[in-house]
């Protein structure tokens, strides 16, 4: 885990960033060959201490329950103070200690384990995973504290002893002694994460980049609202590919944003006559149709939108959402051009895909007219 922790600031995110123009296949394929090329292990690793944790805890919770239930010899009087009888359930004054203490235990090893996660270093969509599993975390210590009511007292014994005992195994491993002593390695100390946008907003790293490293960077930017930066570090990726229409794509969605109509339909253009696969060309016609539509140029805004029906349904899930978002939005621009059947056709495949759509074809059946 600490040379996960070391390499993944190193790395681009795993899943696309908005606006990237890639799919997930594609990004996580990146993902994986940058992966292997610094020798970072598979993030599954991740997993693996859970993996082994998880079933001996159920199996100890639940071998423990059933001996408590079935009165195993010793379990009525084995206890000690109020608790002498490990086979009843949580009870009298004292009772709420062992649910209280096994919830705050649940809690505090939940803070110890993010309290300095080296994950806030790493770029992407990571740290935004990490919030949320961590807020999920701490809502299940209400749960806890309330099952720890309708259990043995037995159990809330083992309970309580597995999680103190992993909160001083976690807080001894913190301890560089500690690490010395078991010949542990080394923790990573990441105090600046690699081609920060701080430094790259300072020009120190830009040149050391790919064009597929600057695409990542700036759709951080635009994530962060930082267009003018995302516009800089895209203009920076043209100088170094210009044949990626991905680039093209991204520069013509910020320019759409910021509604600089001609200089987007330019870009989503240059997008076109570079594209090569499905994915980069639905997006780049979708573009290129509502920057010329806002010009005023309608007919070249039409048959470039047009041309989305001609594409086959992509069987990504995120190309697939924006090929039946660019048929919204040609079957948007002929009804405002009167031509309604066409329109409706085209409104009716998307509704197919997305049930939402149907309320606009029901309403433009039912106002002809408007």
């Amino acid at each position: 885990m600490d040379i996960i922790q070391e390499l993944l600031p190193k790395l681009p995110p795993p899943v696309p960033m908005p606006g990237s123009g890639r799919s997930f296949r594609e990004q996580y394929a990146l993902f994986t060959k940058q992966r292997q090329a610094i020798g970072c292990p598979t993030l599954f690793w991740a997993l693996a201490s859970l993996s082994v944790q998880a079933p001996c805890f159920i199996l100890w919770m639940m071998a423990i329950r059933r001996m408590c239930l079935e009165d195993y010899p010793g379990f009525d009087c084995g206890g000690a103070l109020w608790f002498s009888d490990i086979t009843g359930y949580a009870h009298g004054p004292l009772g709420a200690l062992f649910p209280i203490s096994v919830a705050g235990m649940h809690f505090l090893n939940v803070q110890i384990s993010f309290g300095r996660s080296t994950v806030a270093n790493v770029s992407g969509l990571m740290p935004l995973i990490m919030k949320y599993y961590k807020i999920w975390l701490e809502i299940l210590t209400v749960p806890i504290l309330l099952t720890g009511f309708y259990i043995p007292q037995g159990s809330l014994i083992y309970w309580l002893t597995n999680s103190f005992l992993s909160a001083v195994q976690q807080l001894s491993l913190r301890h560089p002694s500690v690490h010395q002593k078991l010949g542990l390695r080394a923790r990573p100390k990441v105090t600046q994460r690699v081609g920060s946008l701080s430094e790259l907003n300072n020009g120190k790293s830009m040149d050391g980049l790919s064009s597929d490293e600057l695409l990542v960077l700036a759709s951080q930017h635009v994530a962060e609202g930082h267009q003018d930066r995302a516009l800089h570090v895209l203009r920076e990726a043209v100088t170094k590919d210009p044949g990626k229409p991905e680039v093209y794509i991204a520069l013509g969605k910020i320019q759409l944003s910021k509604k600089l109509w001609i200089e987007a339909s330019e870009h989503f253009e240059l997008a076109i006559a570079k594209g090569r696969n499905d994915d980069v060309l639905i997006a780049a016609y979708m573009g290129a149709g509502v920057a010329l539509f806002s010009q005023g140029r309608k007919l070249e805004a039409i048959s470039y939108l047009r041309k989305l029906a001609a594409f086959e349904e992509p069987k990504e899930h995120w190309s697939k959402a924006r090929y039946y978002q660019g048929l919204v939005t040609l079957a948007s621009v002929l009804f405002q051009e009167g031509k309604k059947v066409e329109a409706a056709h085209y409104l009716g495949l998307a509704a197919n895909y997305d049930p939402s759509v149907k309320s606009y074809l029901q309403e433009w059946e039912d106002n002809p007219g408007h």
